[in-house]
């Protein structure tokens, strides 16, 4: 068993990324256009190493891969901002269980399978505080469930994670897709506020930030 999969488990992974952030660097520059996306290379021959692709440099070591994008989701978090006109409101933010994540399990590439759920999970975590420091909402909830989107509780917003993307529905409107014009997680916010405000009031006009 690798070290990388015995210092961190899926339970301390929340403490660990908000204890990173209690005390955030001065603001960096956004790192919006950086794709983040996670892409392996899967090796022919057992000898081989798995290659991990992600920000446009490629790793064989997940303890070094990992600490990239904590980083990058650090600095990410340090330019979100309190919005000047919150959208009011509580929401229930649904996160996928790493038994509900779409990935194949077992075998040989149990240690690979566990790091690309930690990777997901960090990212996952990464918007729950970046929601939390927009203040957007008056509170916030997060349960990790095997079937998101299903009941908002007693939450006026849910926020729930289905497929590649996310999904915002106020308890009395239609459900909306997160979109982006270009990857990072400002745009992402952006996105949040518009479907947050299309979904309750059927419009997608807003406030300036």
């Amino acid at each position: 068993m690798s070290m990388w999969w015995k210092r961190i488990t899926g339970t301390v992974i929340m403490s660990m990324v908000l204890a990173a952030c209690a005390a955030p660097p001065p603001p960096a520059a956004p790192v919006a256009s950086l794709d983040r996306v996670l892409k392996l290379n899967m090796p022919r021959s057992p000898n081989e190493p798995v290659v991990y692709r992600y920000a446009g440099e490629n790793f064989t070591d997940p303890d070094r891969l990992l600490d990239k994008v904590w980083a990058d989701s650090n600095r990410e978090l340090s330019g979100v901002i309190p919005a000047a006109v919150p959208v009011g409101g509580s929401i229930r933010m649904l996160l996928p269980t790493f038994e509900a994540m779409p990935i194949s399990r077992g075998g040989r590439w149990s240690d690979t399978i566990f790091f690309v759920e930690l990777y997901a999970r960090v990212l996952d975590d990464e918007k729950v505080e970046a929601v939390r420091r927009t203040r957007m909402f008056s509170a916030i909830t997060v349960d990790y469930t095997d079937t998101p989107g299903k009941g908002h509780g007693n939450a006026d917003f849910t926020l729930w994670k289905e497929g590649p993307g996310w999904w915002m529905r106020h308890r009395d409107g239609d459900a909306f897709l997160i979109t982006q014009s270009q990857p990072g997680l400002a745009t992402w916010l952006k996105g949040l506020r518009t479907a947050a405000f299309l979904s309750r009031d059927g419009r997608g006009e807003q406030p300036a930030r």
